[in-house]
C-alpha cells in the first residue's frame, strides 16, 4: 500500500485482501441480451439455476423416441426422480432434461432427446445420470460487463460476507 503510514490501516487492508483471496474462488460468466447493461461493476446479483442432486446412473439400453429403457436395477417408481442428463462418447454432457418415470426401468423424456444417444452393440451405450432437480440461488458480485453487439457478457465472482 504505497503511501500508507498507519499500521492499523495496513493491517486492515491486508486482512481484507487475504480473506478476499480465500473466499472468492468461484466465478461465472454468462451472456445475455441488451438488458445485461443494467448491472454495473461491483453490483451484487443473484444467479439461480436448476441443478439436479444426482442419485443414480447407468446406461441407456433401448431408445424408442422419447421413451428410454435404462440398465438400472433401481426401483424408479418411488417418484423422486424428475431430471436426467446424458454423457456422449467424448465425455460432453447434454442439457438437464425433465422426465417422467413409466415403470421400474423405463422413462419418458419430456424435452428433446439428444440425437447422439446410442443403444447399439458396437460401442458403449450412452451413459446417463438421474436425480431430483432443485433451484439453487447464489449471490455474486459483478466484476466485468463486456458488450459485443447485441450480446452482453457478464463475469461475476461469488459474494462471501465473511470477507467484511
Amino acid at each position: 500500500m504505497w503511501g500508507c503510514t498507519s499500521e492499523s490501516v495496513a493491517l486492515g487492508m491486508a486482512t481484507y485482501l487475504y480473506k478476499q483471496d480465500r473466499a472468492r474462488r468461484k466465478s461465472i460468466e454468462f451472456k445475455t441480451d441488451i438488458q445485461g447493461l443494467i448491472p454495473q461493476f461491483l453490483d451484487r446479483i443473484a444467479v439461480s439455476h436448476n441443478l439436479p442432486e444426482w442419485g443414480i446412473g447407468g446406461q441407456v439400453s433401448y431408445i424408442n423416441g422419447n421413451y428410454l429403457t435404462l440398465t438400472c436395477s433401481y426401483d424408479l417408481t418411488d417418484g423422486v426422480y424428475d431430471s436426467i442428463m446424458f454423457r456422449d462418447a467424448n465425455g460432453s454432457v447434454s442439457d438437464v432434461l425433465s422426465m417422467v418415470v413409466i415403470d421400474s426401468n423405463t422413462v419418458e423424456v419430456t424435452g428433446t432427446v439428444p440425437a447422439w444417444l446410442y443403444d447399439g452393440e458396437e460401442f458403449d451405450k450412452t451413459n446417463f445420470s438421474m436425480g431430483i432437480s432443485n433451484t439453487f440461488v447464489k449471490d455474486y458480485i459483478v466484476i466485468s460487463v463486456k458488450p459485443n453487439g447485441n450480446e452482453i457478457a457478464i463475469t461475476a465472482t461469488n459474494y462471501d460476507e465473511t470477507i467484511y
